[in-house]
């Protein structure tokens, strides 16, 4: 029991401990709230410093919480009886780069302006003149060159220069050949006008020469016409308005079942479907026939134009029969022959006027499909 009450005595805390820790404790109290005191005391000093007093005369607001408003400096400004809180001290790195910054009169420099680059003036343009030469048979390159005081090193320099330029050699007459010169008779451009559609033109390329071939866009339309004959089929073609060239077409593709020189009778009637070629505007020349009608003797024959894959043209029936036969119905020229619907022949021999013989006069009345039996 002894033991028990020394043991319990022994490990009790000092008094005077305890009285210590608490003094401690009641020191650091005090010192955390006079420095929290002293804080809220300098802040309440600056914000008065920086509002500006407010004058005597004006009249109580209400009690509403006022807002605080603090100007800001723009940079290089300095405004007099205000003060400015002092600027926080840069770390080390801002601070160097701002030390070797320019002064404020020159922190932002203009940019600088670069010349203007000098701009090359085009040349003057040399005058120039406008030569045309018809080519006529006989005439040749080298006698053109020579009429326009051009030398023939210059034509041999231009006709091997390419294989374009080399179609030169090839005029022809009908064709234009124009020369552009200048005063001295310098060649600056040659074009031979082949026709109103396709032309060359060689213009010269530093020590060589450059050769184009140029092709001109055509419109195409399509027309169509109809005749009645009343004398022959070539005068009635032209009345209508077919050309030379659209008349012998047409004989052609129904030559293996008419003959244009016997069988043509007063009352025959034909209509032509055909192409025309324009440029700008203005008709060219005339196209293929498309599709034919020719009705002789009451019987209608019918054509239509079909272009293969390999670019080749021919006539066939609306059936898809071809209009070549194995013999033509007339091989001389209908336009050779002068007779017209007449009992009365001119006789070359006997020199004067016949009527046919009956044996003529017979098979001329029968019809196509009849001769020969």
């Amino acid at each position: 029991m002894d033991d028990f009450k020394s043991y319990s005595l022994s490990r009790q805390t000092p008094r005077r401990a305890v009285i210590r820790r608490l003094l401690m404790a009641g020191l650091f109290l005090v010192l955390l709230a006079g420095g929290f005191l002293y804080l809220i005391s300098s802040e309440e000093s600056v914000d008065q410093a920086t509002v500006p007093p407010k004058p005597a005369d004006s009249a109580p607001q209400s009690e509403q919480p006022e807002k605080l408003v603090v100007p800001l400096d723009l940079p290089g400004q300095q405004k007099e009886g205000r003060r400015t809180k002092p600027e926080p001290q840069p770390i080390s790195f801002i601070a160097s780069a701002q030390a070797e910054e320019l002064p404020a009169e020159t922190a932002f420099p203009e940019p600088a302006v670069e010349p203007e680059a000098e701009v090359e003036e085009p040349e003057p343009a040399v005058p120039t003149r406008l030569v045309e030469h018809k080519i006529k048979s006989g005439d040749s390159l080298s006698s053109i060159f020579k009429k326009h005081s051009l030398s023939a090193n210059l034509l041999h320099r231009i006709v091997h220069s390419s294989k374009t330029a080399k179609q030169l050699t090839d005029i022809r007459p009908g064709e234009t050949l124009q020369l552009e010169l200048d005063q001295d008779d310098n060649l600056h451009r040659l074009r031979l006008v082949h026709n109103k559609i396709r032309s060359l033109e060689i213009t010269p390329d530093q020590d060589s020469f450059s050769a184009i071939e140029l092709n001109r866009d055509v419109e195409t339309r399509t027309a169509h016409t109809s005749g009645t004959i009343q004398s022959s089929l070539y005068v009635a073609a032209q009345e209508s308005g077919l050309s030379e060239n659209l008349i012998m077409e047409l004989a052609n593709i129904f030559g293996w079942d008419i003959d244009f020189a016997l069988e043509i009778r007063a009352g025959d009637r034909f209509t032509v479907i055909y192409e025309e070629d324009y440029l700008d505007g203005e008709r060219l020349r005339d196209g293929p026939i498309l599709a034919a009608e020719f009705v002789n003797r009451g019987r209608s024959y019918r054509a239509l134009r079909y272009v293969d894959e390999t670019g080749r043209a021919d006539y066939f029936t609306p059936e898809g029969r071809s209009m070549r036969k194995a013999f033509l119905r007339a091989p001389v020229d209908f336009r050779r022959i002068s007779s017209r619907f007449t009992r009365e022949r001119y006789h070359p021999v006997l020199g004067k006027k016949r009527p046919p013989s009956r044996r003529r006069l017979r098979r001329q009345d029968r019809h196509p499909d009849q001769i020969g039996r």
